[in-house]
C-alpha cells in the first residue's frame, strides 16, 4: 500500500458503519472505467444480496482466520 493510504487508514477507521459504507459506495462507484463490466454486475448482485439478507456473512476476522489455516 501507499503511504497515502496507510495514513488514510486511521481515518476511515473512525468513521461510523454507515460513514464507511458511503465512502465504499462512493469508490465503488467512481471505479475506473477500464474495470470489467462483468465484474462490476457480480458485485452489484452481491451487494444486494447482502443487504436483502439472502447471502450469509461472516466477520472479516473469522474469514481470514480460516483462509490462513486453509492456506498455511
Amino acid at each position: 500500500m501507499t503511504e497515502a493510504v496507510e495514513q488514510l487508514k486511521p481515518t476511515l477507521a473512525a468513521l461510523t458503519d454507515d460513514e464507511r459504507l458511503s465512502i465504499a459506495d462512493w469508490i465503488y462507484k467512481s471505479a475506473d472505467e477500464r474495470v470489467d463490466p462483468d465484474l462490476i454486475d457480480e458485485l452489484e448482485r452481491r451487494r444486494i444480496a447482502f443487504e436483502n439478507g439472502s447471502s450469509p456473512s461472516r466477520p472479516a476476522e473469522e474469514v481470514i482466520r480460516d483462509l490462513r489455516a486453509r492456506f498455511a
